[in-house]
């Protein structure tokens, strides 16, 4: 994690189904180091890096990558 602290994603859980302008998601958003954007629907969105692009995934697809 501290190598690469913007690209470690956890708590994503907490994302779940929670809309970007909701107050828990803003507040949770000063604590963590990865990035959150909002879709078009205002989804909550985690932004991460790999190699020189920059991702887009939804925290199901987070996840659904850790339980794999």
């Amino acid at each position: 994690m501290s190598v690469n602290h913007i690209n470690t994603v956890f708590d994503v859980k907490r994302l779940i189904g929670k809309k970007f302008s909701d107050q828990q998601v803003q507040e949770d958003m000063i604590l963590w180091p990865f990035k959150v954007i909002k879709d078009a629907r205002d989804r909550a969105m985690i932004q991460v890096e790999e190699g020189e692009e920059k991702k887009t995934y939804q925290p199901e697809q987070i996840s659904s990558m850790i339980l794999a």
